[in-house]
């Protein structure tokens, strides 16, 4: 009963950060003609608008758009909002834009629902950057291993007391892709261009591991020419997995089997399993982000100990700046509108 208790009382602690509302901007606005206002939203948030004339007359449009040109929202003839919600499927920044024929009065409200508490604190502010005036073409590309966990991992027996169970809860973070000093005028850039992981329990599961390993190496001799300098530098079935999709995990014989599920830090459920030996990998979908992975053990005495392996797999371009010819120019000139600067999310570097 308290383990439940204390899953419960988790479970409202989480409800009640995902209904909170942090304040981006709260301001009152005169003006006549068109007034835009930028700030900067994580993926996953969503954005809670509010809107109210205070003589209660009309502004001819509000028009909300992922910059510079994604509209998300519009609306005319608008004496007032109230608690608009809007959904950001990217990082990015958003432009709120108010047309009115006369000056107007007017208070406005933003605030934003993190998806996840990690997010609670990022910077909503944005920097101006010079419209490119040069194109910026790959020199040089690298392919890396980046080891993300690798863990030996205790799960507990039915019969064991202790508050955690017989459920072992593993958490990782697969990096977003990054640019330096920003997007728009990139030097280099980092990109996780697939990921994967596998379990094996200690004995049977151990085992059948080291024999894809094998499996593995041997693999080298067709032809897999970046991939063969990473899988043999330790990495093995795993990296050969990650990066070319190619499993040597062969079907695993019984043992003490272990359940997973692996889910977003939502709880959006991606895959499942129960096998002495499990694995997979993931490459557009669910490519970023925070992940948990919950084993569980169904044997009623015995616990059982667990190798958890994560590995991603990413691409390092670095960059060469070339001038843009006078119809690239026209083209940045028309989709900016003019504009000399552009807004970026503020500091759009690496971590």
């Amino acid at each position: 009963m308290k383990y439940f208790s204390t899953l419960f009382i988790l479970g409202l602690s989480l409800l009640a950060f995902s209904q909170e509302q942090i304040k981006v901007a709260d301001l009152q606005i005169k003006e006549k003609g068109v007034k835009k206002i930028h700030y900067g939203f994580q993926k996953g948030d969503q954005i809670i608008f509010n809107l109210k004339e205070i003589k209660n007359k009309k502004i001819h449009s509000v028009v909300i758009r992922q910059f510079p040109d994604k509209e998300i929202f519009r609306k005319l003839d608008v004496k007032q909002i109230r608690n608009q919600r809007i959904s950001i499927d990217e990082k990015c920044v958003v432009e709120f834009e108010f047309k009115s024929k006369k000056k107007r009065k007017y208070n406005i409200q933003i605030q934003r629902i993190p998806k996840s508490e990690k997010y609670k604190d990022f910077n909503t502010g944005v920097d101006w950057v010079d419209i490119p005036t040069t194109k910026h073409i790959v020199q040089k590309t690298d392919t890396s291993v980046l080891e993300i966990k690798n863990t030996l991992e205790r799960v507990h027996s039915l019969s064991h007391l202790k508050k955690k169970g017989n459920r072992t809860i593993v958490p990782f973070q697969i990096p977003e892709s990054s640019f330096y000093p920003n997007s728009f005028h990139p030097q280099s850039s980092k990109e996780i261009i697939s990921w994967a992981f596998s379990i094996a329990t200690e004995g049977e599961g151990t085992k059948w591991y080291q024999k894809a390993e094998t499996k593995a190496i041997s693999k080298t001799g067709i032809g897999l020419a970046i991939e063969a300098g990473i899988i043999t530098s330790g990495y093995g079935a795993l990296a050969l997995l990650a990066l070319e999709g190619i499993s040597t995990f062969s079907d695993p014989p019984k043992g003490e089997n272990i359940k997973w599920t692996l889910e977003t830090d939502q709880h959006v459920l991606i895959d499942q399993g129960n096998s002495i030996l499990s694995s997979s990998r993931y490459t557009s979908d669910y490519i970023n982000g925070d992940f948990m992975l919950t084993l569980k053990n169904d044997n009623l005495i015995n616990g059982i100990n667990v190798k958890v392996r994560v590995l991603a797999i990413q691409l390092q371009k670095t960059y060469q700046s070339i001038p843009l010819n006078e119809q690239e120019k026209g083209e940045w000139k028309k989709k900016y509108k003019g504009l000399s600067k552009i807004p970026v999310n503020s500091g759009q570097i690496f971590p």
